[in-house]
């Protein structure tokens, strides 16, 4: 609810764009930080306990990758009009 009151109060942030492109292709987002979670990051560190400037820097590395993807998708789909309905689906396109 905290959320609801800042973005009301301040609609015009630069932190939202980057959060609007994240959006627009939530299902792929959703499956695709669910891939890299589940086959590389527990196949890279295994049950190996990461410690807290590790996570930051594991967590951080993670969000830029899926900003760099999500900026990849929005040009795609710009480009690309006529794309099968399930890539459409999936890409929210």
């Amino acid at each position: 609810m905290l959320l609801f009151c800042v973005v009301d109060a301040r609609p015009s942030l630069p932190l939202y764009p980057p959060l609007q492109v994240l959006g627009q292709s939530s299902l792929f987002m959703y499956v695709f930080h669910y891939a890299i979670i589940a086959y590389v990051v527990v196949l890279v560190l295994g049950e190996n306990l990461l410690t807290f400037p590790g996570f930051v820097a594991l967590y951080g590395s993670l969000l830029l990758l899926l900003f760099l993807v999500a900026y990849g998708l929005k040009n795609l789909k710009a480009r690309w009009r006529n794309c099968p309905y399930l890539l459409k689906f999936l890409l929210g396109a």
